[in-house]
């Protein structure tokens, strides 16, 4: 597991997204920021990446975002996503997850939510 926190100046690498992922897609937004699939070198695999542009979030809430992460990374279970590792940089974080490629939660919830109206009308 790659984690990765860098509280001194990163003078060479800060932000760029490029120098460790490849770019596939945008997949969602949340509160906290983007979350994009993509390709990580690191572990010579597809994720997914959650950007954090922490100038856009007080400090006591990246402070709280670490708990979580620390949290994350002992939790281990089929029925959860799997935690990769953590970088961050100045003025991001990139918070690395498997890539989930039937899609969210969300996705199959809607899903089998349709499916069992559908399901209803066939009567």
């Amino acid at each position: 597991m790659m984690e990765i926190f860098f509280d001194e100046v990163n003078k060479s690498i800060e932000g760029e997204f490029d120098f460790y992922f490849k770019y596939i897609e945008k997949i969602g937004k949340g509160a906290f920021g983007t979350v994009i699939r993509a390709y990580y070198y690191e572990l010579d695999r597809e994720v997914a990446v959650k950007v954090i542009d922490k100038t856009l979030h007080k400090f006591r809430n990246i402070n709280r975002l670490k708990f979580e992460i620390n949290i994350l990374k002992q939790i281990k279970h089929k029925n959860i996503v799997e935690f990769l590792g953590c970088i961050e940089t100045n003025s991001k974080m990139y918070i690395i997850t498997e890539f989930l490629k039937d899609g969210t939660l969300r996705d199959l919830i809607d899903i089998r939510q349709k499916e069992g109206i559908e399901y209803l009308f066939h009567f």
